[in-house]
């Protein structure tokens, strides 16, 4: 399987932006950003590049290779609690 990366991708407008549904890309739910037509998403560089030539700006920003720390692999256990704790962050600070 082709290398993943986390993105975020911008569309110019609505439009545009509603268009991604037809990509069948993985993107997540929902994000707080100060863009109203961002989303992130885990896609290959061969998506990135057809989203760049459709006029999308997409943001590369990590792979998708689990880690806890840098240099060393996590154990899914590790892993697990790692992003439920990201998660946990993220719910306290919309309230």
């Amino acid at each position: 399987m082709a290398d993943r990366f986390f993105v975020t991708i911008s569309a110019r407008d609505e439009q545009q932006f509603r268009r991604l549904l037809d990509y069948d890309l993985d993107l997540f739910a929902s994000r707080q950003a100060d863009e109203a037509y961002a989303v992130d998403g885990l896609i290959g560089l061969d998506e990135v590049q057809r989203l760049v030539e459709d006029g999308y700006q997409v943001l590369v920003a990590e792979s998708e290779a689990p880690k806890v720390e840098r240099g060393r692999p996590a154990r899914a256990d590790e892993w697990l609690r790692l992003v439920e704790g990201e998660l946990d962050m993220r719910r306290r600070e919309r309230r």
